[in-house]
């Protein structure tokens, strides 16, 4: 059987975890890249309750360039990304750091997002109906965004920073769809949606994403 493949960053709870359950229930071949170690075993013996074989684990912190680098190593063997899930987010109230310094909000939800998807799109090109999924806020509209301060190095504030970061994967978003609008379609979906009633009463994830936008 010819699978798709699906990338999705924090596959293994929330949003993130519906969506890859409803994806591999759809035929796609899942590379999830996690951090949490005992959410990976858990969901890997769902899976096998469930007799799914279709997945892979990735483990690593975003917030590392040298975690996301083995992670691309070994992504970077497949043929082809027909879906591409840029899901995984955090949040802090008080001011986090990487090990080279720099802000965790603003590398998590917005730099390594934007270093995979870049990294990837040879791979997202070839499918013939790519797709590149940034799971958004409308909390963009709060931001407060600073280019001359990106690491909130004069003042630190764990909602403004999170705000920066969804305006920033938005502005990516547009980014990406003028440079390749011929080749990959993509989108910025805010999860509040999901705690509507929006779309058949928001039975089965947003009707599987509004039909998977209508493919």
């Amino acid at each position: 059987m010819q699978f798709k493949n699906c990338v999705i960053t924090g596959g293994t709870s929330g949003l993130g975890l519906s969506l890859v359950k409803k994806f591999i229930s759809e035929g796609f071949y899942l590379h999830i890249i996690a951090k949490d170690k005992k959410k990976i075993e858990q969901l890997a013996e769902y899976f096998k309750k469930k007799n799914l074989s279709s997945f892979k684990f990735y483990q690593a912190d975003l917030s590392e360039k040298k975690d996301i680098n083995k992670v691309l190593f070994e992504i970077m063997k497949l043929e082809s990304i027909d879906v591409l899930i840029n899901n995984a987010g955090i949040t802090y109230s008080k001011k986090e750091l990487n090990s080279n310094g720099y802000e965790k909000t603003f590398v998590v939800n917005y730099l390594s997002h934007f270093f995979l998807t870049n990294s990837l799109l040879n791979l997202i090109i070839k499918s013939k109906k790519a797709k590149i999924i940034n799971i958004s806020s409308f909390l963009h509209k709060f931001a407060k965004l600073n280019l001359d301060d990106l690491n909130h190095s004069k003042k630190y504030n764990g909602m403004i920073a999170y705000c920066n970061s969804k305006l920033m994967n938005l502005l990516f978003n547009y980014k990406i769809n003028r440079l390749y609008n011929n080749k990959i379609k993509c989108y910025a979906i805010n999860p509040g949606w999901l705690n509507t009633n929006f779309g058949n009463n928001n039975r089965s994830i947003l009707r599987f994403l509004l039909n998977f936008f209508r493919k």
